[in-house]
């Protein structure tokens, strides 16, 4: 929980750089990306966090394999390297996800079903989605073969259980 709390507050501190300098959101969250991916490499990681290594290795190290990120961002990972921080990447870059995607009025839904929907069925779904909300909806798929039926749909803190399986207990709770 600690830890979602200090993503959550680097990645408002990024959001907010990105808008106080007006640079594209779009390439913060495209290099936090590329910074999260990075930092995931085993080899990678355990150099980062290596208290073996100086920081200014480490520095070196991130200059010679990250030079495509803008500056500002390689800044972002050498303090995120140098307060120990970069178990962080995957988490900041989801909540930045999430603060883009509502600066620009998206909402998210995890919309979870028994079986693989098309992309028609998914574009359905997120405009019924957004009539409900009253936001554009972007929908993420996953499938769960476990509801039988139907879909189960999370759009922030709303759930929307319409799933089979859900019905069914509701029916055996009511026979009960």
């Amino acid at each position: 929980m600690a830890g979602e709390s200090a993503a959550r507050r680097y990645a408002r501190a990024a959001f907010e750089l990105a808008l106080e300098r007006g640079q594209p959101l779009e390439d913060w969250l495209a290099d936090v990306e590329a910074i999260a991916a990075m930092v995931a490499d085993p080899e990678v990681h355990a150099a980062l966090v290596s208290p073996k290594l100086p920081f200014a290795r480490k520095r070196a190290l991130v200059d010679a394999a990250a030079s495509m990120l803008d500056p500002l961002r390689r800044n972002f990972l050498y303090m995120l390297i140098e307060r120990n921080r970069v178990e962080l990447a995957s988490a900041i870059h989801r909540e930045l996800r999430a603060l883009v995607l509502e600066h620009q009025g998206i909402a998210e839904a995890k919309v979870t079903t028994a079986v693989p929907i098309s992309d028609a069925e998914a574009a359905r779904v997120g405009e019924m989605l957004g009539r409900m909300v009253g936001r554009r909806v972007v929908v993420e798929r996953r499938v769960d073969p476990s509801i039988v039926g139907g879909l189960v749909a999370r759009v922030g803190d709303t759930l929307i259980n319409g799933s089979v399986a859900a019905r069914l207990d509701a029916l055996r709770e009511a026979l009960v």
